[in-house]
């Protein structure tokens, strides 16, 4: 049996699910890309407080810590360094690129003509 080096994108989460197989998990020393997960509220909500509470949560210590365990980088402070340490050292991976909406149309045009 030989050795393969495999990517697969945005599944950290199921990092732990590998636990006990012969495979191992490596962040390239350059970094990880990663994606941005927004919260919005939109204009003229019906239940603009339901919205806030909602978004307080998702960034509160509790869901964050959910996140961080799951592998996905916390965005408030002193949650990395109270995540499970099999990832801890996953989320202070350098961070490369994400995407950004002001060229996204652009980018997905451009996937359009390389994959049609």
């Amino acid at each position: 049996m030989g050795e393969f080096p495999i990517r697969i994108p945005q599944h950290f989460p199921n990092y732990l699910a590998l636990k006990g197989l012969p495979v191992k998990l490596v962040v390239p020393a350059e970094g990880a890309l990663y994606i941005r997960f927004d919260l919005v509220m939109l204009r003229n909500a019906p239940h603009p407080n339901a919205a806030r509470l909602l978004m307080n949560y998702y960034l509160g210590a509790e869901a964050q810590t959910i996140y961080a365990n799951s592998g996905l980088v916390p965005t408030i402070g002193g949650v990395a360094e109270k995540a499970d340490a099999q990832v801890r050292s996953m989320l202070k991976s350098t961070l490369l690129a994400t995407t950004h909406p002001e060229t996204q149309q652009q980018m997905l045009d451009l996937a359009k003509q390389i994959f049609p």
